[in-house]
């Protein structure tokens, strides 16, 4: 089998159309449709099948395409051990969920790359079933979930599944956010009863059926009404301009609670403990650029304030 057709079939795969997959790999898209040809020929199956808006993977094409990326992803980790230094092009893939703290680490490794005139790093921000098939399937080199404390056996289970490797990064308590206008922000005590009334802003993509189980995974809806949301940044200036809403969410930066005019607080009757969990497989362990990844999210880490020092970050 052909190893330069396996990065032919991913390319396309990635881009969702011959046409464009030719160019960006700087070939003919006549030579590449022949290459593609030729490789379904081999294998006796077709792995993609074509439509006006483009090509997408068959059943069985999904299948291969899951081992071709794999293949390739170590393929390009074994030219890295070798050929490693200060000029070689820089790929790396990360998904996780959505936090600051990430987003930190994420920059404190770009910043601290020798080289970046040719630097490809994928950072891809969703929930964390999404995160688990990425790496998984190869997608990403290395994942972050959260999950609450209630379901950690659940995705424990899922991840030994997937043959996934994982670790603790940290836990901690989810705080009740809301607007200096907020009804709330001037009470001293805030029990659940009291947010019913009130307008819930919830990460939109966490409502997902916990397959086999089907159970709901989003626990921190307190409030029949709600506003759901699915990217960081929205969800402030919800919180900012509508007086009435609130979010559970990790303690957040002070510089960010004042700048936003934001509150934050503890519930007295409910508390939601969440973990954020680091996942990778098990080959990929020794890949310097995760090496260097995980030091630098475990320093972010180490710097985070705790409630017990009047910080909230």
């Amino acid at each position: 089998m052909n190893i330069q057709f396996l990065k032919y079939v991913v390319e396309v795969d990635k881009i969702g159309s011959i046409n464009k997959a030719a160019k960006n790999l700087h070939m003919g898209q006549p030579n590449l449709s022949a290459a593609i040809k030729e490789l379904e020929k081999d294998l006796g199956i077709s792995i993609f099948y074509r439509t006006k808006k483009g090509v997408f993977p068959t059943k069985e094409g999904e299948k291969f395409l899951i081992y071709a990326k794999k293949i390739i992803s170590e393929i390009n980790q074994l030219e890295s051990l070798y050929t490693s230094n200060e000029n070689s092009p820089i790929h790396f893939s990360i998904a996780a969920c959505r936090a600051t703290y990430i987003t930190m680490a994420v920059s404190n490794f770009i910043n601290d790359l020798k080289n970046k005139k040719e630097m490809t790093v994928n950072f891809n921000e969703t929930n964390s079933l999404n995160v688990i098939h990425e790496v998984a399937n190869g997608n990403a080199e290395i994942g972050i979930i959260r999950c609450q404390n209630i379901h950690e056996n659940f995705f424990i289970s899922l991840l030994k599944s997937k043959n996934l490797i994982f670790e603790p990064l940290w836990e901690f308590k989810m705080l009740l956010t809301f607007s200096e206008k907020h009804p709330l922000s001037s009470k001293k005590k805030i029990k659940s009863e009291m947010l019913k009334q009130y307008i819930e802003v919830v990460q939109g993509d966490i409502k997902i059926s916990a397959e086999k189980n089907n159970k709901n995974l989003n626990l921190y809806q307190t409030s029949s009404q709600s506003i759901s949301v699915y990217d960081r940044g929205s969800h402030i200036n919800l919180l900012v301009n509508v007086n009435e809403a609130f979010m559970w969410v990790p303690i957040l930066p002070e510089n960010i609670l004042k700048r936003n005019c934001l509150v934050q607080k503890e519930c007295t009757d409910l508390q939601i403990i969440t973990k954020d969990i680091l996942i990778y497989s098990a080959e990929r362990r020794q890949n310097s650029y995760i090496k260097n990844f995980i030091s630098s999210l475990k320093k972010v880490i180490d710097n985070i304030p705790t409630i017990d020092e009047g910080f909230l970050i």
